[in-house]
């Protein structure tokens, strides 16, 4: 409700300025009264109806004089309490005005408008109002009428609009994605934080900008400015989607990949009030992409063109003629021996050095890929067998130059050929994997051979004890050998399994194989490994076929209490019993850093404890009958 300035409430009121004639006839003076009347009566029930609240007040003694429906109902107290009352002793007014001193500023000025003021109700309510005070005269009278308007839910929606519009301003300009928003001239009116990054413009200088000045979107297909996609929303009246071919060029020159999409702010009447466009820099998506494809059509270890890839390159080649053409085979030898020996990161060094050698001897029209786990395939385009011998040459080269610190670095090559008169690549792939395969044949065991020989050294390198061990083994299981009578043959297995049989350990961390103390739980679950990984080793290898078996059994145990299968009695193989009481014997006489080793007697006394647990009872009998020649061995 508006202000009442001057009501007519009351008995009498002056009309200050009116012109009084001494004479007047009844029937004016009974027209004035019923325009009085009739004036007043609309003035009460606009004071009664009025959905403000209103208070008349003295101005001179601050008493109460009048107080509608409205306020008596918002306060929360009846009529009759405020009439004759003062101002301030009205518990609510207190908030507005405390005492004669504070309502002496009421008294002097005509108007005055206070916001915003906390008042508190009978009933403990919690409300907030505006105050409004007009001076004006009464029967001679000045009085004061006070206007007191409920904003309580104005001021609830004010802050719940500020919240709401607050939260869309916050969320806007912290999301991950740019955006960007305009008025319905298409000029910008807002620019968050990102794109204020991506476009290199602030949302200080971007305001009233054409949005198309801000945003400079680029098509990557025709290299042409994309379409002023706030024009095309204006026009459509629907969202528009940004194509992931786009580049937004930022006002700095930067090239951005970006997608997504404008759209229409539309009124209730359908209207469209502006454009919201939200985007993304799609660079991470797109290297993502770009890896993934890379890594589609390329080998993750070697970098080279995987299978996938060359055989899409076969397919291609059949289809145009690349006359005359040679497929190369090549494959690593014994791989997977130095996988066993080395460990897999000794391999993949093999597998890297072999790639980078192919790489590098072979020309740039020529296609390199691993197409397995240890072989790779050259194409080599417009290249007869002239050519080809002489990159064949180069990679042989190459490979003997190359140096490991780890394993034998050998391969098998194989050629085939297409002529003009050949068709399909079938017959030239089948006759390089077949020279492959025979040069395989006759190199790989020379190369295994090398490589076990390199084995040996490396263990006994990493640490000496064991080649004094190893050796002292050997000359033991040969003792038993010949006192258990046995073949020239036997014999010499006998030693080459005692020299051999902790070559597995090669696969054992050096602090676990090289520690000085007792091992924990982990450490010697890590050592009973080396039975299973000699053994691998040995097979490779076809002169140490005999020998892997009793390798791998050299740690089972008479009862069947040893590892790694568990054997027991006569299931285990009878060289591995000879080479475990070996064993045994060497480690009991041999000092250590954390005991000192024992004398033969001593060491035929605990051998014969435990015959039939740990030993073969046999075999221990002859052990104690050539302990003499033994111990003089050992001496």
């Amino acid at each position: 409700m508006g202000t009442l300035k001057k009501p007519t409430s009351f008995p009498h009121v002056e009309l200050i300025g009116l012109d009084e004639s001494p004479i007047h006839s009844q029937i004016a003076e009974d027209r004035l009264h019923q325009e009085l009347v009739a004036s007043e009566t609309r003035y009460r029930r606009l004071f009664e109806s009025a959905q403000d609240g209103i208070l008349i007040v003295d101005a001179q003694t601050a008493q109460i004089i009048d107080v509608n429906p409205f306020l008596a109902n918002l306060l929360g107290y009846p009529k009759e309490v405020f009439i004759g009352k003062r101002i301030w002793e009205i518990g609510p007014l207190k908030d507005i005005i405390a005492s004669m001193e504070n309502f002496i500023e009421l008294q002097q000025k005509d108007y005055i408008r206070y916001e915003n003021l906390p008042l508190e109700t009978s009933d403990a309510r919690k409300i907030e109002v505006e105050f409004v005070s007009n001076v004006y005269l009464v029967d001679g009278k000045r009085v004061i009428q006070c206007n007191i308007r409920d904003i309580t839910d104005r001021k609830h929606l004010e802050t719940l609009l500020y919240f709401e519009r607050n939260l869309l301003s916050q969320t806007l300009k912290s999301i991950g994605d740019g955006v960007v928003s305009t008025d319905a001239a298409g000029n910008v009116v807002m620019v968050n934080r990102i794109a204020e990054f991506l476009t290199g413009w602030t949302d200080e200088t971007a305001k009233e900008t054409p949005l198309k000045d801000v945003l400079h979107f680029v098509s990557t297909v025709t290299g042409r400015r994309y379409v002023n996609i706030a024009k095309k929303v204006f026009k459509s009246g629907k969202l528009i989607e940004i194509a992931e071919h786009i580049l937004l060029i930022s006002k700095s020159g930067m090239e951005f990949p970006v997608s997504g999409c404008a759209t229409p702010i539309a009124l209730e009447n359908g209207d469209i009030a502006g454009v919201v466009v939200v985007f993304r820099d799609c660079s991470e998506k797109k290297k993502a992409l770009e890896a993934i494809e890379y890594l589609s059509y390329h080998d993750h270890l070697t970098g080279l063109y995987n299978r996938r890839f060359y055989d899409g390159a076969v397919e291609k080649i059949e289809n145009e003629k690349y006359y005359p053409l040679t497929l190369m085979m090549v494959d690593v030898n014994g791989l997977k021996l130095t996988n066993d020996a080395f460990g897999h990161k000794a391999g993949d060094i093999l597998l890297q050095k072999v790639g980078d050698i192919l790489t590098q001897v072979c020309r740039d029209d020529d296609v390199v890929a691993r197409i397995g786990g240890d072989e790779f395939v050259l194409i080599l385009p417009e290249t007869d067998a002239l050519h080809a011998d002489l990159i064949l040459k180069r990679i042989n080269t190459a490979i003997l130059r190359e140096k490991v610190e780890t394993g034998v670095l050998s391969v098998s090559i194989g050629l085939g050929y297409r002529s003009i008169e050949q068709d399909g690549l079938d017959l030239a792939y089948k006759n390089a994997e077949d020279a492959m395969y025979r040069h395989k044949l006759y190199e790989s065991a020379s190369m295994r051979s090398r490589t076990i020989g390199l084995i040996t050294n490396t263990l006994f390198e990493k640490s000496p004890r064991e080649s004094i061990h190893s050796k002292r083994v050997g000359l033991i299981c040969k003792a038993l050998a010949l006192s258990m009578e046995m073949s020239p043959d036997d014999v010499n297995r006998m030693e080459v399994s005692g020299l051999m049989h902790d070559i597995g350990k090669i696969g054992i961390p050096e602090n676990v194989l090289n520690k000085p103390c007792g091992l924990n739980y982990l450490e010697w679950e890590e050592m009973k490994r080396h039975p299973e990984i000699g053994y691998r080793i040995l097979l490779s290898a076809p002169q140490y076929f005999e020998v892997a078996d009793c390798v791998l059994a050299h740690h089972e145990r008479w009862d069947g209490k040893g590892y790694p299968k568990g054997l027991r009695g006569d299931e285990i193989p009878l060289h591995a019993r000879v080479v475990t009481l070996a064993d045994s014997l060497e480690a009991m006489m041999s000092d250590r850093p954390y005991k000192k080793g024992l004398t033969m007697k001593q060491a035929v006394m605990e051998i014969q404890n435990c015959a039939g647990s740990q030993f073969d009872p046999d075999i221990v009998r002859v052990f104690i009958e050539s302990s003499s020649e033994i111990g003089r061995l050992l001496a």
